[in-house]
């Protein structure tokens, strides 16, 4: 009986602690919850009770806004992590999450307060707010405000919470078409050819390159440089269809504009140590991309706003910079090669020809010079040798990808995208990979009314305009490199200085002016032309918008810079002696003292005339007679210059002499067969008014 007792109670006892031990850990369940589920609650931000001017629905959890810059607060609370997750859906205009520290004065709202911000994103579902700790006060207290930076905004909030880490889920973005399957590239086109065919376009400019700082990685509503605030880019498609409209249509109904470039930031978009891009910032490039190629527009991507205006050295993600210290090169080449590699990934053989890549942007030297190359400087001409090296390792990048990027057209920039400066010296364009025959593009910027005043108001505008593009096809267009100019527009700032108390169609046919001439010459030596700045777009003249006129300016290769330009359409000549063939530009004589004289008399607008010709034959002088009084341009007691056409050259310069010229500085043109047996020819190609003779 005793044993038995003794077992009997040994077995309850047993049994007892069995149940107390479940007890004990069923009560910590009960009590603690699942672990990772008891630290989210722990952390989660309630969203109630709120303050501010825009009102919360309970039931959808959506915020809306009655107007722009309007906030909705949450109560005071304590940093509890890193961060600051917000995981949200149905975002409809522009919003912005601000954290305001507690510095002691409990006045969350004022100004003066430390804060840390970061934007909303249409193409993402969650953002992260990290949290500065420097800011705070002992309490740690912060206040959670958003805020809305366009009218009628809102945002639905899944839940907000801190957390250590940002877990980003999203794979890298990898093209799925392999090389066997790869679009077909038209690998046969001169790049001569292909750029004539991108014409006139326009870049989808304050969209994918927006930079304001490292600590606003999404950055897209903020304003730089008193410009207009970012467009967000998720509306680009509305944008691309939008701003297509403003050149016109063809017969097709097609927009006139070909080419469309899209700027792209993306050091503000790389997520981790191995500079890998944020997957949701690559997927909304690439849908704006197959967006504008989709309606069958040539597209260019490039790196844009990667190089930081900073003295001290590049830290890591920043960019790239051309300053010739070790860390700086060694970290630009880095951050090169680490995105490029990611963008010819996204983008291959899903893509032909008409993706363009461009290797860099306005690329900056230490002394935060955009434009230009000063040749006296020997720093100077090591940083444009680091351009030219910089170029070389992304094409090379670029090459090695494979498939179509083997092949692909690239456009390479000089320091600055500089028009002329270095261009003669210091640049070289890379070498490219047997793959890869004639694809290489040269671009540069110009913005006409930046030289400081309104144009033409100065005899040497026009002039610098005709050295320039003539260097430029000289240097690079007849050695078979076409040119574009990725950027035209004026110079915005200086712009409104120069046209201050004009109506508003008196500035924008001042905007017109210099780049109607522009848009001129860039058609006649087939460059393509890419307007910038969204209000140039917008602009209009007469009831039509300024690329309209740019299209059939860019097509008017005839009518290069009214002022300066020489018509030979409207002529004099007896019909048994000469004729002319318009079609062709050639003149042919048949007898000898036989003329060929221009109808209008012009007024002598520079020191020289110069006359382009070709296909010379017999001897043939060009005259320049003046004006006497008698407005009897053919007597022989008129005043005249001349010079004799030499066969082994392509230009005949004529200065003129300004103390046979009248007040009215008029005079006549006309050229005239001195071969002796009476037969010369001679194709003429143009003739104008120039500074000086510039063989």
């Amino acid at each position: 009986m005793k044993k038995l007792t003794l077992k009997f109670f040994t077995g309850l006892i047993f049994l007892f602690g069995i149940l107390l031990c479940v007890s004990v850990i069923g009560c910590g369940n009960s009590a603690g919850g699942d672990p990772e589920q008891t630290h989210d609650d722990e952390n989660e931000i309630k969203i109630e009770p709120y303050y501010g001017e825009a009102t919360y629905d309970k039931s959808t959890k959506t915020v809306k806004f009655p107007a722009e810059w309007k906030n909705f607060q949450l109560p005071l609370t304590e940093a509890k992590d890193k961060y600051i997750c917000v995981e949200y859906s149905n975002l409809k205009g522009g919003i912005t999450l601000y954290v305001h520290y507690d510095d002691g004065d409990n006045n969350y709202d004022n100004d003066g307060n430390p804060y840390t911000q970061e934007s909303f994103v249409s193409y993402k579902d969650k953002i992260y707010l990290e949290l500065e700790e420097f800011k705070y006060i002992s309490s740690k207290k912060i206040r959670i405000k958003f805020l809305s930076i366009t009218p009628a905004a809102e945002v639905t909030i899944n839940k907000i919470y801190f957390t250590g880490e940002k877990i980003e889920n999203k794979s890298p973005v990898i093209d799925k078409k392999s090389d066997e399957n790869a679009v077909a590239f038209d690998n046969t086109i001169s790049s001569i050819n292909f750029v004539k065919d991108m014409g006139v376009g326009f870049n989808l400019g304050n969209c994918y390159e927006a930079h304001k700082s490292m600590n606003d990685p999404a950055d897209i509503y903020l304003g730089w440089d008193g410009h207009e605030y970012w467009a967000e880019p998720d509306m680009s498609e509305k944008v691309i269809e939008s701003l297509g409209e403003k050149f016109g249509k063809d017969d097709s109904g097609k927009s006139n504009a070909k080419t469309i470039r899209i700027p792209v930031t993306w050091y503000n978009h790389i997520i981790d140590d191995k500079y890998k891009i944020d997957p949701y910032w690559m997927e909304n490039v690439k849908k704006a991309v197959d967006y504008a190629l989709a309606l069958d527009y040539y597209v260019i991507i490039n790196s844009h706003h990667d190089t930081p205006e900073t003295h001290e050295p590049l830290k890591y993600h920043e960019g790239y910079i051309l300053r010739d210290t070790p860390e700086d090169i060694a970290e630009s080449e880095r951050f090169l090669k680490a995105i490029w590699e990611q963008i010819c990934k996204a983008f291959n053989n899903s893509y032909d020809e008409h993706l363009i890549f461009e290797t860099m942007n306005e690329p900056l030297n230490s002394d935060d010079q955009h434009w230009g190359v000063d040749k006296n400087c020997e720093l100077c001409l090591k940083e444009a040798e680091l351009n030219n090296r910089f170029n070389q390792l992304v094409l090379d990048t670029i090459r090695a990808s494979g498939g179509n990027n083997a092949k692909r057209f690239v456009m390479i920039p000089n320091v600055g995208c500089d028009r002329d400066s270095g261009l003669d010296e210091v640049f070289k364009m890379p070498k490219d990979k047997e793959t890869a025959t004639d694809k290489l593009i040269l671009t540069v910027h110009w913005y006409p009314l930046d030289i400081g005043h309104l144009w033409k108001t100065e005899s040497w505008d026009l002039q610098m305009m005709d050295d320039i593009f003539s260097d430029l096809n000289k240097n690079f267009v007849e050695k078979g490199i076409p040119v574009v100019l990725g950027e035209i527009g004026p110079q915005e700032g200086n712009f409104e200085k120069l046209v201050q108390g004009k109506s508003e169609e008196e500035k924008n046919l001042e905007a017109l002016k210099p780049l109607s001439d522009l848009a001129k010459y860039a058609g006649k030596y087939n460059m393509s032309i890419l307007i910038f700045h969204l209000s140039d777009l917008m602009r209009t003249i007469n009831g039509k918008y300024l690329p309209e006129y740019l299209v059939e300016d860019w097509s008017n290769q005839n009518e290069i810079g009214n002022t300066m330009e020489i018509g030979f359409d409207d002529y004099l000549v007896q019909e048994d002696e000469v004729s002319f063939n318009k079609a062709t530009g050639t003149v042919s004589f048949k007898k000898q003292y036989a003329d060929f004289s221009l109808n209008p008399e012009y007024e002598a607008k520079d020191k020289y005339i110069c006359l382009e010709y070709e296909n010379l034959k017999g001897e043939i002088t060009l005259f320049a007679a003046y004006d006497e009084g008698d407005s009897n341009w053919y007597n022989e007691g008129n005043p005249y210059d001349s010079v004799t056409f030499v066969s082994s050259k392509t230009k005949v310069y004529l200065g003129l002499d300004e103390s046979k010229m009248m007040a009215s500085k008029k005079l006549k043109i006309k050229l005239q067969c001195r071969s002796v047996n009476g037969e010369a020819e001679v194709k003429i190609n143009r003739i104008y008014f120039t500074s000086g003779d510039s063989d």
